[in-house]
């Protein structure tokens, strides 16, 4: 059994949330639509303040992109740490919305076709790549999950709050 499924749908998102904001400040290109998008997502988290289609649409916009180009950008230009770091943003929020769905209609089939792949299994994957990120620390990872399991239970409705959880690693 995956260590995650014993903690609660949320505990899942703020995982990879905190562990992005570890390093958020890395990114080059772009670092304002990435502060905004995972800005959003804590928010979902604490607040519900905005649905699958809201963080969808900073995901993939017809208009401008969306965050997605980014990473593509950063694998066009062959930069590793960029892509690195653009795929966990990424993974952060394709989960988020996926969980945000979940939220709103009970399940997952309301999900934008991209986010279809999304299950828990990005959580593994996430971690496997942010390994990759120049600074990242296994006690980061480590401790998170260590405190996430003993806060937040899979039975747990307790809020999490950015505030709390951000400063822990």
């Amino acid at each position: 059994m995956r260590w995650y499924t014993n903690i609660n749908e949320e505990a899942r998102v703020a995982y990879l949330l905190v562990l992005t904001e570890k390093i958020i400040d890395q990114v080059t290109e772009g670092y304002n639509e990435a502060r905004k998008t995972i800005d959003m997502c804590w928010k979902w988290i604490e607040e519900k303040k905005y649905d699958g289609g809201d963080l969808y649409t900073v995901f993939d916009n017809e208009d401008d992109g969306g965050v997605s180009m980014f990473y593509e950008e950063a694998v066009d230009a062959e930069n590793h740490q960029q892509a690195s770091i653009w795929l966990c943003i990424n993974y952060a929020l394709e989960y988020t919305i996926w969980q945000a769905n979940k939220f709103e209609y009970g399940h997952d089939n309301y999900v934008p076709q991209p986010i279809e792949i999304v299950d828990d299994d990005m959580i593994d994957l996430f971690t496997q790549e942010i390994s990759k990120v120049n600074g990242y620390q296994q006690a980061w990872v480590d401790y998170l999950k260590q405190y996430l399991l003993e806060n937040y239970p899979a039975d747990c409705n307790k809020k999490i709050t950015r505030a709390e959880i951000i400063d822990l690693i």
